[in-house]
């Protein structure tokens, strides 16, 4: 059952999908290119949220910690390097969330860490 979720975008029957893809077809009721990056957008926010939980969690960091942890450190860089993959959060989302100083440091640190 999850391995067709992750496939798709819909949950329903193929009537169902046949409709969905109908209504993006009109024009009065086309998902905008706007509307369509926002929905990702959120998404990926939600699902970057939810690997950073698991990634703190596996490695025994609270969140309210990471301050305390310095910027480049190990366990930060490796949490980012999986969000990184698996989502299209920005470096500066991973920055904040993990509390890892400049933008382009993350980047850096994915890159040349692991």
């Amino acid at each position: 059952m999850l391995k067709m979720l992750r496939r798709g975008w819909y949950f329903g029957s193929e009537k169902f999908r046949e409709a969905l893809l109908e209504k993006m077809k009109s024009p009065e009721s086309s998902v905008h290119a706007n509307q369509a990056r926002a929905i990702t957008k959120y998404h990926d926010e939600r699902e970057a949220e939810r690997l950073l939980a698991i990634g703190l969690s596996q490695l025994g960091i609270h969140a309210e910690d990471l301050q305390k942890l310095p910027k480049g450190s190990a366990g930060k860089i490796a949490v980012a390097t999986v969000i990184k993959q698996r989502t299209s959060v920005t470096n500066a989302w991973l920055a904040q969330h993990l509390n890892m100083g400049s933008v382009t440091r993350v980047s850096w640190n994915c890159r040349h860490i692991f």
